[in-house]
C-alpha cells in the first residue's frame, strides 16, 4: 500500500529551501539529486536528506518531465512521480506576489 504524498510539508519545504537559497551569495557547489542532463529547478538539504525538483525537457506541460526527490545522494527515499510523466496534472505553477499565498495549497 502507498502511503499518500503529503504536499503540505513539499511546499513547506521548497518554501524554507527557496528562503535559504535565494537568500545566499554562495557559489557553492549546489547539492542535488537531480541527474547530470537535468535541469536543477530547485535543490536544498534539510539536515542529511536532499530535496530536489529535477526536469528534463520540459518546454510545455506536456513534454519533457518533472520530478520531485527526497532522500539521501546514495538513496532515494521518494521519487514523484515515480516514471518520467510530463508534468500536467502532476504539477502546477502558483504566482506569489503582494505578499499573499494562495490558499488552496
Amino acid at each position: 500500500m502507498k502511503a499518500a504524498f503529503d504536499f503540505t510539508l513539499l511546499a513547506r519545504s521548497i518554501l524554507a529551501g527557496g528562503a535559504f537559497l535565494f537568500g545566499t551569495g554562495s557559489n557553492a557547489e549546489e547539492i542535488t539529486l537531480c541527474r547530470p542532463y537535468e535541469e536543477v529547478y530547485f535543490s536544498c538539504q534539510i539536515d542529511e536528506k536532499i530535496l530536489s525538483v529535477c526536469a528534463c525537457g520540459n518546454v510545455s506541460p506536456d513534454n519533457g518531465y518533472v520530478q520531485y526527490r527526497f532522500g539521501k545522494s546514495d538513496k532515494v527515499e521518494l521519487e514523484y512521480p515515480e516514471k518520467s510523466y510530463p508534468p500536467r496534472s502532476r504539477f502546477s505553477i502558483s504566482d506569489i506576489w503582494g505578499g499573499t499565498w494562495p490558499s488552496r495549497i
